[in-house]
């Protein structure tokens, strides 16, 4: 579903075929104390990440972010399909909030780390 297009030291750049999905992911990135941007162009898939490398690693943001998505809940209908789908919004609410959460906590947890 994402995949790494290239990674540089405080930059990493991955690809999302899901114009949804990188919502989510950018808003999840940017969740994220270490990360001091995230650039979604929605026509191409392309989200640039920055982050504070002293902070966070590439891998540590990548591992981070592929757990966000296996937490969002999968592409569904909109509501107001056939038959309508009211629990849609719910769902993806809380599943962002879920992963929101997670990345709040991991966020908050490197930053006691480094000061401490």
């Amino acid at each position: 579903m994402i995949e790494i297009a290239h990674s540089i030291r405080g930059r990493l750049r991955i690809i999302v075929r899901d114009p949804q999905r990188a919502v989510e992911i950018r808003a999840a990135a940017l969740a994220m104390s270490a990360v001091t941007a995230a650039a979604l162009n929605p026509v191409t898939g392309s989200l640039v990440i920055t982050y504070e490398p002293a902070a966070l690693s590439a891998d540590e943001l990548w591992s981070d972010l592929q757990r966000c998505v296996a937490s969002l809940s999968p592409t569904l209908p909109e509501r107001g399909g056939p038959g309508g789908t009211p629990w849609v919004e719910p769902l993806v609410a809380a599943a962002v909030n879920a992963c929101v959460r997670y990345v709040v906590e991991r966020s908050a947890a490197l930053l006691l780390a480094a000061v401490i």
